[in-house]
């Protein structure tokens, strides 16, 4: 639901019920069948069991008979459940699962007309229907209007009709809510406003995407509009037809059509620009957008939302670059089918989370997310009680993560997760979170080179935290301040940042033995850079090993660099490294029984270059890698990849590598041990000289689990959590 349908929590009395048998709207204390434009509204409806889920579907009753016909416009659909003050639409205003749904949209600005609502029960399939008409206010003295056009269609046409334009505020001042009007046959629409209007600033936008799908408003919205008294004119959109499309179907793991609606995005990922479809029925179409003139081989990316398939199917992961179902490249006038692949769930993965080692309170839920690289990702609320079911699919482990990005289900103020935010299980396991409350904080800035502010996207990067115990912690930044704090308990921590997309990289890259005793850490800052250039490493007559990872930095003492992390591209053996300007160290990277001749060499990256490339020969050999850079100080990396084995996206790779740096020559020994601490492997026991130095560990013969890598010296001996899956 659009942002500005206002929701003010209201809490009401409860009884159990045992279907959905009514729908109620309210104006004030006034149960209604028509209300005033503007009017603080609000709908009541039950549904058949405590906690339980409705699909609402609203419609534009063009022939006013009351009955959901053929002639009606959908404008559009969501679901609710019972207790849940957040979903995709208006939440619950109550968060006591009571049986009742209860919204209350506060000043409801919806266009006049008739309108039809329809509710789903998601329990027992029964459903339930009720009509409201909208009037305009009295005596309006603002408004707005505007025509809209579409290519191809000569007005009257109905094609022109019943379509939503809204004003929305773009100020705090959420109190004065939103204001729509409906196009008629000839595109005409006017908007009725507010006598507070006069003091703020307006966006006026097309507001519901299916109504006019598969066509692109230009321009795409107005903002920053300020009103004046009489009628404000013209905000004109001219809907245009794209020239490129990507048609398909939501497929199921036996190829067949899964009848779901859902919605999905293809962004275009040069520009940025993103179109939000509708999947009814399984099916889709939707029109790209490119961005003046680049309308070649322009890289795109599309993504399914999901609401609609948990929890009955995983859905899928489409960010991996490689996955052409989901990545690929288009130019003006392509059409192209490209589907959704899904798969049943059939299992559960048990969640419990318990505060100050108790139940959370009934007011308290938070999301639970699982995921498996090949099979998609799925998510659960937990209910008052603290309990999740995640519905998977059998016979696979998965990642499980407690989202503490998600501000409908917040971690309480001051607590933090004694385990991590991550963990691993199968089917029918059980995962405990303990929320505990926090001794103290990490905390800083990030600082944004100068230019590179207009890249930057709050929403696309973390600040990432793990110690010494295999504990993994996040948080996001501010997009005003561009601080970040998260709260933790006493211990040793690592603390990086972390670019989705790789578009930024921060120095010092990582923060390590950051120690939090009963006192605030709070000068954790990253400077941040572009990563405006692509430097490839190609190598040859290395062994071809897909998914092999490499790293190279800026010159500087470890760990005040930029550093970039590539996986080997196995069609030409090459690495891709995102890089920001700077000078650039290039070691070989090493491979069990090879060596290469190549002299470390600097590569000095500069704004306005965006293209750099070296080569790498190599020749069978043995050894052990060393670096020739000697660091200021002991180190020791985290192992990559990480997770490996052939139950990761590391499928043809049973190894991994770790790495670390010596100041000075030093008797090493690197250990692995197992979740219970015993003992498994000595991969190293012997003198090495001062410089970074890399070891693999070969997995082959080992279970799946979590293992430690510990890196011994005379001076200091460092443990870190590594991840294998089989």
């Amino acid at each position: 639901m659009k942002k500005g349908f206002i929701i003010v929590f209201v809490l009401l009395g409860f009884q159990l019920l045992q279907a959905t048998t009514y729908f109620k709207s309210w104006v004030g204390a006034t149960e209604v069948t028509s209300m005033t434009q503007g009017d603080l509204y609000a709908w009541e409806y039950d549904v058949s069991v405590p906690g339980g889920m409705a699909h609402m579907s609203i419609y534009i009753d063009v022939n006013s008979n009351q009955q959901i016909d053929s002639s009606d416009v959908l404008m559009i659909e969501f679901d609710q459940q019972d207790g849940d003050t957040e979903n995709d639409g208006p939440g619950d205003s109550s968060s006591v699962a009571d049986g009742i749904i209860y919204s209350m949209m506060g000043v409801f600005g919806l266009a006049p007309g008739d309108y039809l609502y329809l509710v789903e029960d998601q329990n027992d399939n029964s459903s339930i229907s009720s009509a409201l008409h909208v009037s305009p206010p009295a005596n309006v003295t603002i408004t707005l209007s505007g025509t809209i056009s579409k290519k191809g269609v000569t007005a009257p046409d109905d094609q022109l009709a019943n379509i939503i334009i809204e004003a929305d505020v773009e100020t705090d001042n959420q109190d004065i809510g939103f204001w729509m009007g409906m196009t008629d046959a000839d595109g005409n629409y006017s908007i009725n406003m507010p006598d507070s209007a006069l003091n703020e600033t307006w966006k006026i936008s097309p507001t519901f995407n299916n109504q006019f799908s598969p066509y692109i408003p230009d321009p795409e919205s107005y903002h920053d509009q300020s009103v004046q008294s009489g009628d404000n004119a013209p905000f004109d959109f001219a809907f245009q037809l794209p020239g490129t499309w990507v048609y398909g179907s939501v497929l199921d793991e036996n190829q067949q059509l899964v009848n779901v609606s859902d919605g999905g995005s293809l962004e275009n990922q040069n520009s940025g620009d993103i179109t939000d479809f509708q999947i009814s029925d399984g099916i889709f179409l939707v029109g790209a957008i490119f961005q003046g003139d680049d309308t070649t081989n322009v890289p795109f990316n599309f993504s399914i939302w999901g609401d609609g398939l948990v929890p009955d199917y995983m859905v899928p992961n489409t960010w991996n670059e490689e996955d052409a179902n989901y990545n690929f490249i288009l130019s003006v006038g392509d059409s192209v089918e490209k589907n959704f692949y899904v798969h049943h769930t059939d299992a559960l993965v048990y969640v419990k989370v318990l505060k100050d080692g108790t139940v959370p309170s009934e007011d308290e839920h938070f999301r639970i997310n699982a995921n498996n690289d090949s099979l998609g990702f799925t998510w659960a609320v937990t209910n008052n009680s603290g309990f999740a079911e995640l519905h998977v699919v059998s016979g696979n482990i998965y990642n499980i993560w407690f989202n503490t990005d998600d501000d409908s289900y917040p971690l309480p103020q001051g607590y933090f997760i004694e385990e991590g935010t991550g963990s691993t299980a199968s089917p029918n396991d059980t995962v405990i979170f303990h929320l505990a409350q926090a001794t103290n904080y990490l905390a800083g800035s990030i600082h944004i080179k100068p230019g590179d502010e207009s890249h930057f996207d709050a929403d696309r990067v973390q600040i990432n935290t793990f110690n010494n115990s295999g504990g993994n912690y996040s948080t996001n930044i501010s997009p005003d301040s561009l601080d970040y704090r998260l709260y933790l308990g006493n211990g040793d921590y690592t603390v990086e940042f972390n670019s989705f997309d790789g578009n930024f990289l921060a120095k010092p890259f990582r923060y390590e033995n950051v120690q939090i005793n009963d006192r605030p850490i709070d000068t954790l800052d990253f400077d941040l850079s572009f990563a405006h250039a692509e430097l490839v490493v190609k190598l040859k007559g290395a062994p071809n090993i897909q998914y092999e990872w490499m790293s190279i930095h800026t010159e500087g003492v470890y760990p005040n660099f930029y550093q970039s992390n590539a996986q080997m591209e196995a069609a030409d053996s090459s690495y891709y490294f995102g890089v920001c300007d700077g000078n650039w160290q290039i070691e070989a990277p090493w491979f069990d029984g090879y060596t290469s001749n190549f002299s470390d060499s600097t590569v000095r990256v500069l704004d306005g270059e965006t293209q750099y490339f070296i080569e790498i020969q190599y020749k069978l050999n043995t050894g052990i890698e060393t670096g020739s850079h000697v660091p200021e100080q002991f180190y020791v990396n985290q192992n990559y990849p990480n997770p490996f084995g052939k139950g990761s996206h590391f499928q043809s790779n049973s190894a991994t590598t770790i790495e670390f740096g010596l100041a000075k020559l030093a008797p090493v020994q690197v250990y692995i041990y197992d979740l219970e601490g015993r003992r498994v492997a000595t991969l190293l026991k012997q003198n090495l000289a001062a410089g970074i130095h890399k070891i693999r560990w070969n997995a082959g013969q080992f279970a799946s689990g979590i293992y430690f890598y510990q890196v011994v010296t005379p001076q200091k001996s460092i443990t870190k959590r590594l991840l294998l899956l089989k």
